[in-house]
């Protein structure tokens, strides 16, 4: 392990693709936290929250942190006949209910266990992933969903506005999403955030 690195189940935040989606979020040990981001890529405020998140992923090894575009899921996208939205919360309370079984071929994002992402140009299920990003309405993202056993326990929708200045770490902390001693536990050494620190 690098000198500065706790060792955990985890430690990145990893990309998942409709296929990989269930197993990511229902097939970990109980009582694990399982933290999505749903984003778009044409969302800068989204790339924003992924640096968070990878810090985060880091600092909190004991997490599991993972991305998914908004589209893949069918979250917040718009209705074809009229200008509204649609988002779908209560249909991800449960991760199985979201996805149809004969997506499963559709993770455009590789295999899991050997870390290979993966892409072919001439992928069709790519293609109509960038075709849905087109229906997705940004301004519900980013939002962020925190699972545990399998189960929807937070959805926060536009989670930008709902952490506010004290940001992200301290909403998961507020919540008891990130455990309290995670980031103590660094041989006594400051933190990169504590270095840098002006005060």
């Amino acid at each position: 392990t690098v000198f500065g690195e706790r060792k955990g189940r985890f430690g990145h935040l990893r990309e998942v693709g409709v296929g990989g989606f269930v197993p990511a979020v229902e097939q970990e040990e109980r009582g694990t936290w399982v933290v999505v981001h749903l984003y778009d890529p044409s969302v800068d405020r989204c790339y924003t929250l992924d640096d968070t998140l990878s810090r985060l992923a880091r600092r909190y090894p004991d997490t599991k942190f993972i991305r998914v575009r908004a589209s893949a899921l069918g979250f917040a996208t718009k209705q074809p006949s009229s200008s509204s939205t649609r988002a779908k919360p209560s249909g991800i309370r449960r991760a199985t209910r979201t996805i149809r079984e004969d997506d499963d071929d559709d993770d455009p994002f590789g295999d899991e266990k050997s870390g290979f992402v993966g892409r072919h140009e001439d992928d069709e299920s790519e293609r109509s992933s960038d075709e849905d990003d087109d229906n997705v309405d940004t301004d519900m993202l980013p939002t962020m969903l925190v699972y545990r056993d399998g189960e929807l326990v937070f959805n926060w929708v536009r989670v930008d506005f709902e952490a506010g200045q004290a940001g992200i770490e301290e909403l998961l902390l507020r919540h008891h999403v990130l455990p309290t001693s995670g980031a103590q536990n660094n041989c006594g050494l400051p933190s990169d955030d504590e270095l840098f620190d002006d005060d």
